[in-house]
């Protein structure tokens, strides 16, 4: 069984920082997720990295978001607070752990 990576790129406006990193930070650890990183990537950009044991799990999981999105926005589409420029998936094709010097 491939685990899968999923990778999103997102833009914040400059006042919504706060407001998108207290959301990150309570994002709910759904099934299959092994991993989550967000990394800062530049003035209010920000990548997240998610590592899932399927592609199955990942599916599973955008499901869920979307029936929770319905109910509770996480961008508000006329504000544009969060703007996802870049989203980007697929299986793990080599993984090296590497020793630290």
């Amino acid at each position: 069984m491939s685990k899968f990576i999923n990778i999103v790129k997102v833009h914040v406006k400059k006042d919504s920082k706060k407001s998108y990193l207290k959301k990150i930070k309570n994002v709910a650890n759904f099934e299959g997720l092994i991993s989550c990183k967000h990394i800062e990537t530049g003035p209010n950009t920000y990548c997240m990295i998610e590592e899932w044991t399927t592609k199955e799990a990942l599916i599973k999981a955008r499901k869920i978001i979307e029936m929770f999105d319905k109910k509770e926005p996480l961008i508000n589409e006329d504000s544009s607070e969060i703007d996802i420029t870049e989203s980007v998936a697929g299986r793990i094709l080599i993984e090296k752990y590497l020793p630290i010097h």
